[in-house]
């Protein structure tokens, strides 16, 4: 039996038209249980037109902001108030503070980020991207995570390494466990099928955004470096990015483009014409684009930073991302492969889960 009869979970990420990191997770995770809307009020936190996959068996409450601390620490918890909320379900890192003046509503928090953790040097390699704004983000995050923690009643997130470098920033002496709920990508990427290697082109596909933890400047100038090396041929394509984005240097490079956000379509046939992605990362908490490319049939070369080791499949080389000569090494390595698919070990990052089931059944102790 389920005690807790009005639930809210706020998916505003999943509400982007081309949702990407937390926003999948969302999104894979969704709607509760069928048990659980049956014998609940559930409310869904959103961000504009309520989007067709959220059903008629939930009630969808338009947040309306897309300022991401208006909307964490304002409007969300004036809504928990007034819509008598007792269980919140929040994937996006932090618990709002407001939400103090609430103490009986049980707070269920899944944090995906731990680049607050680190002191901030990675971003003074990245002069474009080393902005006030993005700093403030940070340290507006460090602020709240030792809160949000001795707030939550449950704690997930998304890779054991993320668990480890949580447990050690907040300096965990409550002794509250933090559940792994690892994440998948979108369907489409599992279940159409992968294309013969002989149709692919010579490109080379980065999955990444434009913040200073993806090191984006440091492959842009191996790049711009090696232009007339044997590599040559290989074109490079940039997605999450825009030109104005990186310095002028380099988006005027004849063999790159930037594409910004793309839709999950697009980007599945972007994948399905590349034979190599770059994952260039200081860390990642996880890495939706490891397993992407792996369903999709690519070689990888990541970084070994954070849980990509952890995530990343069999075939997948790895580089130092602060060592030039590391990454010129293994990405010579990679391009010797290019000719065969890694066929014998597609399929073998981390395996697709029912995060669904994990997630909402580890919550209230049931499954479907």
């Amino acid at each position: 039996m389920i005690n807790f009869t009005r639930i809210g979970v706020d998916l505003s990420l999943a509400c982007s038209d081309s949702p990407r990191g937390i926003g999948v997770y969302e999104k894979n995770i969704a709607l509760p249980l069928n048990e659980i809307r049956s014998s609940n009020k559930v409310f869904i936190f959103g961000i504009g037109k309520k989007p067709e996959w959220i059903d008629a068996s939930v009630v969808y409450v338009n947040t309306y902001s897309k300022n991401v601390i208006i909307r964490e620490q304002v409007i969300l918890p004036f809504l928990c108030l007034i819509l008598r909320i007792q269980k919140l379900h929040l994937f996006a890192n932090v618990v709002p503070l407001m939400l103090i003046i609430n103490p009986f509503c049980q707070i269920f928090l899944t944090i995906h980020d731990v680049s607050y953790k680190y002191d901030y040097s990675y971003m003074d390699s990245d002069e474009k991207q080393n902005t006030l704004k993005r700093r403030i983000g940070l340290l507006y995050q460090s602020w709240m995570l030792k809160y949000s923690f001795w707030r939550s009643d449950r704690i997930f997130s998304v890779s054991k390494w993320a668990s480890l470098e949580i447990e050690k920033f907040v300096n965990n002496k409550t002794n509250k466990s933090i559940s792994v709920v690892p994440n998948i990508c979108n369907d489409i990427f599992y279940n159409v099928k992968v294309p013969n290697w002989k149709n692919r082109e010579d490109l080379i596909i980065v999955v990444a955004g434009a913040h200073p933890q993806k090191n984006i400047p440091f492959l842009l100038s191996n790049i711009y470096k090696h232009q007339n090396k044997d590599a040559a041929g290989f074109k490079y394509i940039f997605i999450g990015i825009t030109k104005d984005e990186v310095l002028d240097k380099y988006s005027n490079m004849s063999r790159v483009s930037f594409h910004g956000m793309v839709s999950q379509e697009r980007l599945l046939s972007l994948y399905d014409k590349c034979k190599l992605l770059i994952m260039p990362s200081y860390f990642e908490s996880f890495s939706i684009p490891l397993i992407e490319a792996d369903q999709r049939g690519l070689w990888i070369l990541s970084s070994f930073g954070g849980a990509t080791k952890e995530v990343a499949p069999e075939h997948t080389l790895f580089f130092d991302p602060s060592c030039d000569k590391s990454f010129n090494m293994m990405f010579d390595n990679a391009i010797s492969k290019l000719n065969n698919s890694p066929s014998a070990t597609i399929g073998s990052a981390a395996s697709k889960v029912d995060i669904r089931n994990l997630y909402w059944g580890s919550c209230y102790k049931i499954n479907e």
